[in-house]
């Protein structure tokens, strides 16, 4: 087996996150909060341990800022994910963190500018990426009724 290229994440490693948040996600969907706690905190471990493989890693960082309930810690990871994935794109980490401050009270003007970036940067033959962007700015239109970028 080859290395993967520097700054990448090896399949293995990046099966054994998605085996995680499997577990994550199936013990939410059953309404298991301990089998959630469970596996989030293994996952929490995980990324712990490719830091050090990988050192700060923009994907390992989101998905980290996914997962912890802190919505100050997980605001600085998704910021410090973005910066460093910056040119990659990152609309995943960009999606999620739009949906999270949209939840917080004082979230709007960060979550409009991750929207109107996700505008620009979105393809249109992207369609799920669209239909999110759509119930993103559904949700902005909701809490501030007004459109992202209209003021």
């Amino acid at each position: 087996m080859s290395e993967p290229e520097p700054g990448t994440i090896s399949t293995t490693d990046w099966n054994r996150v998605h085996e995680q948040t499997l577990g994550i996600a199936d013990a939410s969907a059953a309404g298991n909060g301990l089998l959630r706690d469970y596996h989030r905190k293994k996952l929490i471990r995980l990324l712990d341990q490719l830091d050090d493989v990988y050192g700060r890693h923009p994907d390992l960082l989101s998905i980290r800022a996914n997962v912890i309930d802190s919505f100050l810690e997980a605001s600085a990871l998704y910021e410090e994910a973005i910066r460093l994935g910056e040119g990659v794109g990152l609309r995943l980490t960009r999606f999620s963190y739009a949906r999270r401050l949209l939840d917080q009270v004082d979230g709007g003007e960060r979550a409009e500018s991750i929207i109107l970036d996700l505008q620009r940067d979105t393809p249109v033959e992207e369609v799920g990426d669209i239909r999110e962007l759509a119930m993103l700015r559904d949700r902005f239109f909701q809490r501030f009724h007004r459109l992202p970028g209209h003021s």
